[in-house]
């Protein structure tokens, strides 16, 4: 009995180290919300797209997963990378899916250059958009829209000076 205790103990702090390790992987100064993009429509009538984004690259092999790069502003010199965030998921179903991101979580962040944003999804169909914040200012919230999909693996890359 002793051993199967051990064990258990054993499986629990390998699984908490584990999580702690990808929680650690993600900037801590960047708050991702994931929503069905039905509901938040019907939640949020009031936000408005102000500033779409720029679908840089769209390649769609039906036997794989699309690649959309969308993109706003452009890197200038002396700007760094002052946050960047990355995570998969997936889906039993497909549907609708919004992700909100926002830079700062809280305060103000770098003064923002440009963002790029990386997102293979199960459909070719998606797009992103700023709603609050923006490009020569200190926060910025956008999101990612992904249509039908069932699965959805995104890097945001975020640069600009402190």
């Amino acid at each position: 009995m002793a051993h199967f205790k051990f064990g258990i103990y054993l499986i629990l702090a390998f699984a908490f180290n584990w999580v702690k390790c990808f929680d650690e992987a993600a900037d801590l100064n960047v708050k991702v919300t994931i929503q069905n993009l039905t509901t938040f429509l019907n939640e949020n009538s009031e936000i408005k797209e102000l500033f779409p984004l720029v679908k840089e690259q769209v390649s769609h092999d039906p036997t794989s997963l699309s690649k959309l790069t969308y993109s706003a502003g452009e890197r200038v010199d002396g700007d760094q990378l002052v946050a960047t965030v990355s995570e998969s998921y997936s889906w039993n179903t497909s549907g609708d899916r919004r992700l909100v991101i926002t830079y700062p979580r809280a305060g103000a962040g770098a003064l923002i250059t440009y963002i790029q944003i990386v997102v293979e999804q199960s459909t070719p169909h998606g797009k992103a958009a700023i709603t609050k914040g923006g490009l020569g200012l200190r926060y910025i919230e956008f999101y990612i829209d992904a249509y039908q999909t069932n699965y959805m693996n995104y890097t945001v890359e975020i640069y600009g000076f402190y």
